[in-house]
C-alpha cells in the first residue's frame, strides 16, 4: 500500500479507491503489530526437574521481560527479594549441602542457584547479597575468612561491611552448628542486641551468664575464652559496657585479666555525674568543716548510687565542680588528675569564688528539671541551676552562659535578651545554624529574592534575620539623622540610630 501511495499509479485512482487504500492499510498496519505480540506470546524456560517446558505468556501491558518475571515469580521459578536464610543451611528441602560439608564458598553456593534447574532462580546477585546479609543479622548463618595465615575471621549478627565483600572468594558460608567464632562484635554485649543475656536493661549480666549461652545449643560456639574475653575488654575501654566486680567498676579503662571471671557483672554505663552532686551542700556525708578528700567523695558517691563509681566519672564529676568552682583542691595534694590509689591524697575544700557555668549547662542534668516543663522561661532554669548547685548564681555569671547556649545553638530565644531576663522563654532547637556577613547594597537586594527562595526549599526550617547596619563618618546633624532614622523605621520601628 505505501509503493502504491508513493508511486505513478496512485494518479490513476478515484476519490473511493483512495479511501480503500487508506482503510486497508490501516488495517494491515494493525494486524501486524498483534501478530508480533501474537508471536513473542511463549515462555520457554527449565522446570525443576531440568526439562523444557512451554507455556502461555500471560497478557498484558507491561514488557514482555517484566510479564516473563510475574509469570516465574506466580510459580516461585524466581525470586526478586532475600530468600529465607535458613534455605541455605543444611536439612532442607533445597537438599543443596552434601552430608560431609561443615562449610561451602559463598561464591559456590552462588553459582548452583544459577546452574541446577532445580533451584529457584534469582533475579540478580543483589538477591542472593541481601539473603546472606539477613541470614548473618538474625544469627542463622556464619560467615568466615581464611586468611593466608590461616587465621579466620568470622562474621555473626553483623555482616561485611560493603556488598563487594560478600564475593571475595576466600569468604564461606558455615552452618551454625559447625560453627566456631573467632572474634566477637563487642557491640553485642550492649543490652538489647542479645535479649537472652539480659533480663532488662537495668539489670547487669555477668560473664559466666555469657559463657553460659555460647555453650548452650542454639548459637555458635567461640573458638576460645579470649574471643569473648576481647569483646569484653574492647566493649568497656570503648564505653559501650561498664564492668564491675566486687568495690571496683570499669569503664572506657581496661580491665585486669584476674578480674574476668563468671562473677565479673556488666552493665550499661552510668550516666555522667555533675559536679553539683558533690558539692558540700548536696553530698554534705562526705564532707566535715567544708573539707573533703577525692577519695571520701567516692566512697559515699557510690554507697548513695548502690554501686562503685568507674574512676572516670569521678574524674569528671571533680573536674566538673572545679570548673564550676564549687571547691578548689588543697594544696599539698598530688596533682590532678591522679589515680584511683591516690584519691585519699587528694583534699578539696569549698570555693570563694563566684561560681562559674558553661553554655552547656543551661541544657544540662542540673537544668533537666526546668526543661521538663516544655519550653521554661531563663529565669526557671537559672533558679533549677540554683537549687541543685546549691549556691547563688550571680546574673552576670548567667547571663554570660545563657549567651554562649544561644550563640552554640543549644538554645533558641522567642524574645530578645536583655539585663532583664528572667521572663524571657526559650526553646532547644534539634538544629540551629548561624551565619553573618557583611553586605554591599547589590547583595542587600539579592538577599531579599533569597528570602523567598529559601522558604520555598526548606519550608520547615524557620529563618530568622537579624541586621545590624553601621554608620561610620562625620556625626550628622540632628535634622540628617532624624531623616536616616525615618527612612529605616519604614522597614522596622526597632531600625535606629541613637
Amino acid at each position: 500500500w505505501q509503493n502504491i501511495e508513493s508511486g505513478d499509479d496512485m494518479n490513476l485512482l478515484n476519490g473511493t479507491q483512495k479511501a480503500l487504500l487508506l482503510q486497508r492499510k490501516q488495517e494491515d498496519e494493525t494486524g501486524i503489530l498483534e501478530s508480533v505480540t501474537a508471536a513473542y506470546c511463549v515462555l520457554i524456560a527449565l522446570d525443576e526437574d531440568g526439562d523444557i517446558k512451554a507455556s502461555t505468556l500471560p497478557p498484558g501491558t507491561d514488557q514482555p521481560f517484566q510479564r516473563v518475571k510475574t509469570a516465574l515469580i506466580a510459580e516461585d521459578r524466581l525470586l526478586t527479594g532475600s530468600l529465607d536464610p535458613e534455605l541455605l543451611t543444611p536439612d532442607n528441602h533445597l537438599d543443596i549441602w552434601a552430608e560431609t560439608e561443615t562449610a561451602k564458598p559463598v561464591q559456590g553456593l552462588y553459582r548452583m542457584f544459577a546452574s541446577l534447574s532445580r533451584l529457584p532462580r534469582l533475579l540478580n546477585r543483589q538477591v542472593f547479597v541481601d539473603t546472606l546479609r539477613r541470614g548473618v543479622r538474625e544469627g542463622q548463618i556464619v560467615l568466615r575468612t581464611v586468611r593466608p595465615d590461616s587465621s579466620q575471621y568470622t562474621y555473626w549478627r553483623e555482616g561485611p561491611d560493603s556488598d563487594e565483600d560478600f564475593w571475595k572468594k576466600e569468604l564461606e558460608i558455615i552452618p551454625i552448628e559447625y560453627a566456631e567464632l573467632h572474634n566477637l562484635s563487642p557491640g553485642l554485649l550492649v543490652p538489647g542486641q542479645l535479649p537472652e543475656l539480659w533480663q532488662d536493661d537495668n539489670v547487669p549480666t555477668t560473664v559466666g551468664a555469657i559463657r553460659e549461652f555460647f555453650n548452650a545449643d542454639g548459637p555458635p560456639k567461640l573458638a576460645s575464652d579470649n574471643v569473648l574475653s576481647d569483646a569484653i575488654q574492647s566493649a568497656v575501654q570503648n564505653g559501650l559496657l561498664m564492668a564491675r566486680h566486687k568495690d571496683k567498676a570499669y569503664l572506657k579503662e581496661a580491665i585486669p585479666d584476674a578480674e574476668i571471671t563468671d562473677d565479673l557483672e556488666l552493665l550499661a554505663p552510668l550516666e555522667p555525674i555533675s559536679g553539683s552532686e558533690i558539692s558540700d551542700k548536696t553530698l554534705p556525708d562526705a564532707w566535715e568543716n567544708e573539707t573533703s578528700s577525692v577519695g571520701k567523695i567516692m566512697h559515699v558517691l557510690s554507697a548513695l548510687k548502690g554501686s562503685p563509681i568507674p574512676w572516670l566519672l569521678i574524674v569528671g564529676a571533680i573536674n566538673d565542680a572545679r570548673d564550676k568552682r564549687l571547691f578548689e583542691f588543697i594544696e599539698g595534694s598530688p596533682p590532678w588528675p591522679c589515680t584511683a590509689d591516690e584519691a585519699d591524697k587528694v583534699g578539696v575544700k569549698v570555693s570563694q569564688a563566684a561560681v562559674k557555668i558553661t553554655p552547656k549547662d543551661i541544657i544540662g542534668s542540673d537544668a533537666k528539671a526546668a526543661w521538663a516543663s516544655g519550653n521554661p522561661t531563663l529565669g526557671l532554669i537559672k533558679e533549677t541551676l540554683e537549687a541543685n548547685i546549691g549556691v547563688l548564681i550571680p546574673d552576670h555569671v548567667f547571663l554570660e552562659a545563657a549567651k554562649g547556649a544561644i550563640e552554640s545553638g543549644f538554645i533558641v530565644l522567642d524574645g530578645s535578651l536583655t539585663d532583664d531576663f528572667y521572663h524571657v522563654p526559650v526553646r532547644q532547637a534539634a538544629w540551629v545554624r548561624h551565619v553573618e556577613s557583611p553586605l554591599t547594597e547589590a547583595e542587600i537586594q539579592d538577599l531579599a529574592e533569597a528570602v523567598a527562595d529559601l522558604a520555598e526549599i526548606a519550608p520547615e526550617l524557620d529563618f530568622q534575620f537579624r541586621i545590624t547596619i553601621t554608620a561610620e563618618g562625620e556625626p550628622p546633624s540632628n535634622e540628617v539623622l532624624e531623616k536616616i532614622n525615618g527612612t529605616l523605621q519604614k522597614v522596622a520601628d526597632k531600625l535606629k540610630f541613637d
